[in-house]
């Protein structure tokens, strides 16, 4: 089970933010756990190449990876199947990534421990992917952002950025 902070979720609750962390580093083949709660399941398949994220609650398959063809395929329509280098798109400076959910543009800014999405029309930080030594990944995201429909999106990005795989190898290009 993964390790808990209290006094952390403590602080995150009163800055309006949840906290969602990895059981291992190893985030292909993980649990994501809020607290003590498990709330998602990272697993993959070597023989198919694919990586399929699970909800526990509601109970359903959020997301499958599929990394022979480069596909994300996301099972409740909000976003049509695509390829991972089309769904965190990179800018044309080459610095951030885009994701778009509905009719927002968000941007996926890296930082030195992570990466942070930020809404640039409404001026408003979303959720941060942190990745500090000796520590599980986690993922804080702001709860406007959870009533925004954003939890599953940033969990997906989470693992495609953690997954230590090349997001643009239909290009070649270095991973950002």
């Amino acid at each position: 089970m993964a390790s808990t902070n209290r006094s952390a979720f403590t602080t995150a609750a009163q800055r309006g933010v949840q906290l969602f962390e990895f059981s291992s580093s190893h985030v292909l083949d993980s649990v994501v756990f809020s607290g003590r709660t498990r709330r998602f399941e990272v697993s993959s398949s070597h023989r198919q190449h694919t990586t399929t994220i699970r909800c526990f609650s509601p109970e359903r398959t959020v997301c499958t990876i599929d990394w022979g063809t480069r596909i994300v395929e996301i099972p409740d329509g909000s976003a049509p199947k695509q390829r991972i280098s089309e769904y965190l798109a990179l800018d044309r400076r080459r610095k951030t990534r885009k994701l778009t959910f509905g009719d927002v543009e968000y941007t996926w800014i890296p930082k030195k421990d992570g990466f942070s999405l930020y809404n640039k029309k409404t001026n408003q930080d979303m959720a941060n992917i942190w990745t500090l030594p000796g520590h599980p990944p986690r993922v804080e995201i702001y709860c406007h952002s959870v009533h925004a429909g954003l939890l599953d999106s940033c969990v997906i990005a989470a693992v495609l950025f953690l997954s230590k795989r090349n997001l643009d190898i239909d290009n070649d290009r270095p991973n950002v």
